[in-house]
């Protein structure tokens, strides 16, 4: 595929999955990689810190300018196309990405590393945001081909699966990626709401209800809190997670405090987030819970406060959700003008966001 980056190196990574030799790869690949959770990671750390900041606090715009004064300036490399590559998925610009993840894997030299796998899997996204399965396949058969252990590889292949129907296939790499890591509960949650989503709720829940057994009493007041809430019995999802607030978590809190949500107690749910923020006020994803608890219950003003504050907390990995949200409340609050200019300047900042797009066109007619 050719493009502004220039040239795909996918066929030449997955030709690389044939050739290499057992004993070398072994060798080669014998480091922990975890995928797309090392979007701040340390590749290039040295060549892009000014283009990472901005990716850490959500500014995309910003975050490309840094990268493509470096391009501009002759200072073009994997670890720089791999942050433009980020900052263009933040922006929903799925195409840019895939061009500039290309051309990184086109500089790339030798054995396919750390750097190379983590590309890819951004690249697998890409193609799977635009719709293009076929190539999202690929990108995972060519890392699975070398790394038949990657339990998250696993998951984003079953997802690609799934969506293209093939639901046996995908339940296959599902159960193997449980296999290689049975307490890893978070990747077990991320198959049920894959599963869900795509239709298959029950099946979905007996990966959850096998690790809730296989886990015995071995399981954690907050690992079992969660399991029971995705298996929506919020009655022992409370239980738990009220016993599991001694660790001081935000996420205990967050998720104990949408158990109660779910429960019909807005305003006790509404108290957990409260009482949580009054010592500590370090983390958006409280404030972004708050505002929409206070949302159903129609208070429009604490709302928007609520995502005020949470907007005002520096390397704001979720800002995008909070802007958008403020831009709800707004609406409901009757301010249509300020909401109409705040969607104008979060669609720049995001024009791949459709939902936003239908939100400014429902803007237009107020």
């Amino acid at each position: 595929m050719n493009g502004r980056y220039g040239t795909s190196r996918i066929s030449r990574f997955f030709q690389a999955s044939r050739r290499l030799a057992a004993l070398c790869l072994i060798a080669a690949l014998s480091m922990t990689f975890s995928g797309c959770a090392s979007v701040f990671g340390n590749f290039g750390a040295a060549d892009t810190s000014a283009g990472m900041s901005a990716l850490q606090s959500g500014a995309y715009d910003e975050a490309v300018t840094a990268f493509q004064e470096q391009i501009d300036e002759g200072k073009e490399s994997e670890a720089v196309l791999r942050g433009m590559g980020i900052a263009l998925m933040g922006k929903g610009d799925y195409q840019g990405a895939v061009e500039a993840f290309e051309k990184a894997l086109s500089l790339g030299i030798g054995l396919p590393g750390n750097q190379e796998y983590d590309i890819n899997y951004y690249l697998g996204s890409c193609y799977y945001k635009l719709g293009n399965l076929e190539e999202a396949l690929k990108v995972y058969d060519a890392i699975l081909a070398l790394k038949p252990d990657d339990r998250q590889a696993r998951v984003l292949r079953g997802t690609v699966l799934i969506s293209m129907g093939n639901y046996e296939k995908a339940g296959e790499d599902f159960r193997l990626a449980i296999d290689l890591s049975p307490g890893d509960y978070d990747l077990i949650i991320q198959i049920y709401e894959t599963m869900d989503r795509f239709g298959y709720r029950e099946a979905g829940k007996s990966y959850l209800q096998e690790a809730m057994q296989k886990g015995g009493n071995s399981l954690s007041d907050y690992d079992r809190g969660r399991l029971y809430y995705y298996l929506e019995e919020y009655d022992s999802a409370r239980v738990y997670l009220d016993r599991a607030r001694a660790e001081d978590s935000y996420r205990v809190m967050v998720l104990l405090g949408m158990t109660y949500e779910k429960l019909g107690d807005m305003n006790y749910a509404r108290n957990v987030y409260q009482s949580y923020l009054s010592t500590d006020q370090s983390h958006p994803e409280v404030y972004n819970q708050l505002g929409l608890c206070q949302m159903n219950m129609g208070e429009y003003e604490a709302a928007l406060q609520s995502f005020e504050r949470g907007l005002e907390i520096e390397n704001n990995e979720i800002a995008q959700s909070l802007k958008f949200n403020e831009i709800v409340a707004l609406e409901n609050l009757g301010e249509f003008r300020r909401a109409q200019v705040l969607i104008e300047s979060y669609l720049a900042e995001y024009p791949g966001d459709e939902a936003a797009r239908r939100e400014a066109i429902f803007l237009k007619t107020r």
